[in-house]
């Protein structure tokens, strides 16, 4: 790579880390640690050879000596907070040396600000960052200095010096770089579960009580589509959580009892759910009325966790207070990383007014050759075809979901067609089909895709949204058509494909619209529950098999659909057994003798004699054609029980 170009890398150490590379002010590559561990949201507190780095420079087509800035910004580092085996570096990093002159720091709300760097598209705009918990200092203001002064800052603590986090931030982006404006800072309590001080500190409680587990932003705002329509109204008012005046907000403590005086069912979760969402719509309205007062801008930029919200994005893009609002593909903590590599742009003397990001799908690109061969690998199991976008369309009108593993994946939480499970937009059992699939609750909705020249056929709302980041209404007239988008208030987070996106995936709407005449499917992510969407082909084609509710898989130009039938050429050469985290088992009950093979919480019912074969003979591995001998010995209908214990995961195999 030439050193003429500006290549910046950026990182951030966190939850949801992540890297990213920026070339001449384009974002070009990103990743988040979590495709490549494949744990959810998996994060380090420390510069860590577990972090990306490697993927990302190899994804951009880039050395790390070609690197000539290296931004870090780093989640947990607080004046003081260094020791006890709690340090910013791993013993073991070696991607580069932590204390090169080339590498630089940043403190956190300031790359959330420059990680709207490649969605602006101009100048002059009014920033709004806001999340739970971004950088701790002395003094509350941003930082940007070399890694070696962060290090000796963070070592310093005056004695019976506070310090500061900050939680809201309002920036003014002008002359292609952000000046802070206004902050507001977390308040320290004993009980962070319960008390409240800030948007996002009221949505992360309020989900937590009513799931019982982290991360569950998306499924609270969900709920709270019913609990906007029902007749079940809980006792509790906006006012009694927060005070919204003009530019500020007043928040309240004390309701949490009275909220929760009783276990909520679900209608009263909703409802409560449904306050939530108000309160959080209405306290950001507030701080967008004080970020357009301070700053002028009539146009908006939002960062931050709380702004995968869509319901709150709509709203401020309905509000009238700017003219545009502009989302980037990964405004929680993930984007940090494009924060970073675009600071790093920056600090080279790049001019961040012509930064761009033509798409979310900046992940690796894989080669056609190990495309080729992983899908041999599972040729016992699969029927391999040359794609044919009219086929596929065809099996989606017909009620199949399709999987689609196609270019590069997308580096923000939302599947963009990338590492999709596609399907019909017309069949009212197409949610239930994927809610079940994905392991989610059944009240859950699923999005559509659709064509960006078509969308105002279907749906009200902001007519550009190319990231899933805002929320829409299914319009009346299409509400009997669309059955698989029903939701209680008729809403829908639609991602709209333009003339310069992706054009397999435009070509295969634009085929379902020959067959059906809507050039719109079902899109949603390539994972199972509390999974990380799926990175690679080889992870693809595991899902695929694991999954018998999917019934075909498009990976780039092929096509795969499940063997239903035995082929002993293929299974020549290969070993089966029951799989390592099942058992088999039989009892009595009312309808007589049952035979069921068992995983964790799932169970499937077999015959009673290929239970009896599992039993005696699968607990090692068998050549499968000696298997298929002794099924065959035992009944004639067997060995195709078996095949589909096999496709559907219930036995695995391995070449011999």
């Amino acid at each position: 790579m030439s050193n003429s170009k500006a290549i910046s890398l950026g990182i951030h150490v966190g939850h949801d880390a992540a890297c990213a590379v920026a070339i001449d002010g384009h974002l070009v590559a990103a990743i988040q640690q979590e495709r490549v561990t494949r744990r959810k949201h998996d994060g380090q507190e420390c510069l860590s050879n577990r972090l990306p780095i490697h993927e990302v420079l190899q994804a951009a087509g880039v050395s790390i000596d070609d690197v000539q800035r290296i931004v870090s910004s780093h989640q947990s580092a607080a004046p003081g907070g260094i020791g006890f085996g709690k340090e910013l570096v791993s013993p073991d990093f070696s991607r580069f040396t932590p204390t090169d002159s080339r590498h630089f720091a940043i403190s956190h709300h300031l790359a959330h600000a420059y990680c709207v760097a490649p969605y602006l598209n101009g100048d002059d705009c009014a920033i709004l960052v806001t999340d739970l918990a971004g950088s701790t200092t002395h003094d509350g203001k941003d930082y940007e200095m070399s890694f070696s002064e962060l290090v000796a800052t963070l070592r310093v603590l005056r004695e019976a010096s506070p310090v500061r986090t900050e939680c809201l931030s309002i920036y003014k982006w002008e002359g292609g770089r952000p000046f802070l404006v206004d902050r507001e800072f977390a308040i320290p309590h004993s009980e962070p579960d319960c008390f409240v001080f800030s948007p996002a500190s009221l949505y992360d409680n309020a989900s937590q009580s009513v799931f019982a587990k982290p991360n569950c932003y998306g499924q609270l705002m969900a709920l709270a589509s019913y609990g906007a329509v029902t007749k079940n109204a809980v006792s509790l008012s906006i006012d009694e959580i927060c005070q919204v005046h003009e530019h500020s907000v007043a928040w309240l403590n004390g309701w949490q009892s009275k909220a929760f005086l009783s276990p909520l069912n679900f209608e009263g979760a909703a409802a409560f759910a449904s306050v939530v969402q108000r309160c959080t719509e209405e306290s950001i309205l507030a701080y967008a009325r004080r970020a357009y007062r301070l700053t002028g801008a009539k146009r908006l930029a939002v960062s931050g966790g709380l702004f995968l919200n869509i319901n709150t994005n709509s709203r401020l893009a309905y509000s009238g207070l700017f003219e545009h609002i502009s989302v980037p593909s990964a405004p929680g903590d993930a984007g940090i990383a494009v924060g970073c590599a675009m600071y790093g742009q920056a600090s080279l003397g790049v001019d961040l007014r012509g930064a761009r990001s033509s798409s979310d799908r900046l992940g690796p690109v894989y080669a056609a050759s190990s495309i080729r061969k992983s899908a041999e690998s599972f040729a016992p199991l699969v029927m391999i075809e040359t794609l044919s976008v009219p086929r596929v369309a065809s099996d989606l009108r017909s009620g199949h979901i399709v999987a689609r593993c196609s270019g590069r994946s997308e580096f923000g939480p939302r599947a963009l067609g990338g590492r999709s499970l596609l399907a019909s937009p017309l069949d009212a059992e197409t949610k239930n089909r994927l809610n079940q699939l994905k392991g989610r609750q059944h009240w859950r909705p699923v999005a559509p895709v659709v064509l960006e020249e078509r969308f105002a056929d279907y749906f009200e709302g902001p007519p550009a949204s190319p990231f899933m980041s805002f929320v829409h209404k299914v319009k009346p007239e299409q509400r009997s058509v669309l059955l698989a988008l029903e939701h209680p208030d008729h809403s829908t987070r639609a991602q709209t494909l333009d003339t310069h996106s992706d054009a397999a995936l435009r070509e295969l709407l634009l085929a379902f619209e020959q067959l059906t005449g809507h050039a719109m499917l079902v899109n949603t992510s390539l994972n199972g529950p509390d999974e990380p969407i799926v990175e690679t082909p080889e992870e693809a084609l595991r899902f695929f098999i694991k999954n018998a509710a999917i019934d075909a898989l498009i990976i780039e130009n092929l096509y795969l659909r499940r063997a239903r039938r035995w082929d002993e050429e293929k299974w020549k050469c290969t070993e089966i057994r029951l799989a390592s985290d099942c058992i088999t088992g039989g009892f009595v009950g009312h309808n007589g003798r049952e035979s069921r093979i068992y995983r964790a919480s799932k169970s499937i019912e077999v015959s009673e004699e290929c239970c009896a074969l599992l039993t005696s003979h699968a607990l090692d591995f068998l050549p499968t054609l000696e298997f298929l001998q002794l099924a065959q010995s035992i009944s004639a209908s067997v060995p195709d029980e078996l095949h589909k214990l096999v496709a559907d995961g219930w036995l695995e195999w391995r070449r011999a």
